[in-house]
């Protein structure tokens, strides 16, 4: 896993690509390199990852043929359009307004076969502003094992710890 590091040299903010866009860069990407791995980590560019322990977690998973892997969340979906954090479908999310469990957006992994699930499915794949919540959406009809991996959580950093917020 370590011998495989990829990087996107172009960033591109992604509320500023359209909806069509997103979903064609996100599959091809996946697309591209789900062949050469088990499983898929996404993430973000401020983001610190130990390879090592990244690749520790992801091998304690082979087992599991739909894994999706995060520090896993729920919350408020903001209906307001000057809140940081707004979600124009938010009434799509009932009167409680709050999301379905999901991986945070900092880094979160998924298996080959639901990398393959997305690649196929591409075009029918609802987008929201936020592609933690987009992922976490995707996965929700589906008989898939969602780990809640603390490791995966970058805000707090410990021994052992994926990841590190910049």
């Amino acid at each position: 896993m370590s011998e495989s590091i990829f990087f996107l040299v172009r960033m591109i903010t992604w509320r500023l690509l359209r909806s069509k866009q997103r979903r064609q860069s996100y599959s091809s990407f996946m697309l591209w390199i789900t062949g050469m791995l088990n499983s898929m980590p996404k993430v973000n560019d401020d983001i610190y990852v130990n390879i090592d322990a990244l690749g520790a977690v992801l091998s304690s998973h082979l087992d599991q043929p739909r894994a999706y892997i995060g520090c896993m969340k729920s919350g408020e979906v903001f209906s307001q359009p000057s809140h940081k954090w707004y979600e124009p479908d938010w009434w799509k999310f009932g009167d409680g307004k709050s999301y379905f469990r999901h991986a945070s957006g900092e880094i979160f992994a998924i298996s080959q076969a639901l990398a393959q699930f997305i690649s196929i499915n591409r075009l029918f794949l609802h987008m929201y502003s936020h592609d933690d919540v987009s992922a976490g959406s995707w996965f929700i009809g589906l008989d898939v094992k969602h780990v809640d991996e603390g490791k995966f959580c970058c805000s707090s950093w410990s021994s052992g710890a994926v990841c590190a917020a910049a």
